[in-house]
């Protein structure tokens, strides 16, 4: 039921954004009602949807009077519903991206006598060779990657909004661990996800817009100083998958890296694939 309510209000918020429908829920204050919601679920999946209406309820008529949601943004503090929230955010990171890797794989193939014979055309002749998983024309495959990212890009609103105003989410987002043993952490599923929306930024004004979201997070992230030498400390090292889909390819990197050599790998990679004629002045200056 809860759920439910959730959804529906979340459909009332943003068909009614630009009215003065949702002014009912600055009024009637959900802010602990959401959190609590967020608290008490278990499936990842089922909190995106409450961090979709915390963006958008913060956002709401925000430089025409005091919003309340943005308000109890800054004084946040319960650990626990802030790392049910981060953990979230990282799984639909994860989910992103997977969703640009099944489009175009771009694992390196390592050397072998199949990969050889089949570069020059025989592959026939591999050993062991077998049919290969069909991939789309370039046109299909543009047209698939501008219809990129999904939906579940939305929750980079509420991410946005909490880092600007929570130191405790920024050191939260940045330090904790995976899920499970192997699996990325929610930071480094960002970073992923934003190698692969920089590598993409010129599809289209809604990636465009996106990626500079992401930009902004990063730009908050390092300035703070004391979160700055954590991103440099080796004890922070997370493995992060970057894009290549496009060349030029950065050298490929294995192992852990301390995130702030990541990031500075998302700068050059995000710079090299965004020279156009038509210049996108925007980006550069976040950048």
């Amino acid at each position: 039921m809860r759920r439910k309510a959730v959804r529906a209000t979340l459909s009332i918020t943003a068909a009614g954004f630009h009215t003065a429908l949702p002014s009912y829920f600055t009024h009637r204050d959900l802010f602990p009602s959401l959190m609590k919601y967020i608290h008490d679920t278990d499936d990842s999946a089922q909190v995106l949807p409450a961090l979709y209406l915390l963006g958008l309820l913060a956002n709401y008529n925000k430089f025409e009077f005091q919003n309340p949601y943005r308000l109890r943004l800054d004084d946040f503090v319960n650990d626990a519903i802030i790392r049910d929230m981060i953990t979230c955010f990282g799984t639909t990171c994860q989910d992103i991206r997977d969703a640009y890797i099944a489009i175009q794989d771009d694992i390196p193939e390592a050397w072998s006598l199949g990969s050889t014979l089949r570069t020059i055309g025989l592959g026939v002749l591999a050993p062991g060779s077998r049919p290969t998983t069909p991939t789309p024309n370039p046109d299909e495959t543009k047209s698939l990657f501008t219809a990129l990212p999904g939906p579940e890009i939305g929750v980079l609103l509420s991410t946005y909004d909490f880092v600007n105003a929570n130191k405790v989410f920024c050191f939260q987002l940045a330090s904790l661990p995976a899920a499970t043993k192997g699996a990325p952490t929610p930071f480094s599923a960002y970073l992923s996800m934003t190698s692969y929306i920089l590598q993409h930024a010129h599809r289209s004004a809604r990636s465009a817009l996106y990626t500079y979201l992401c930009l902004f997070i990063l730009h908050i992230l390092v300035e703070d100083k004391e979160l700055l030498k954590r991103l440099c400390n080796d004890e922070s090292k997370v493995s992060v998958r970057l894009c290549r889909q496009r060349q030029p390819f950065l050298p490929q990197v294995t192992g852990d890296r301390v995130p702030s050599a990541v990031i500075l790998d998302l700068m050059v990679d995000g710079i090299n694939h965004n020279l156009r004629r038509r210049l996108d002045t925007d980006f550069y200056m976040y950048v």
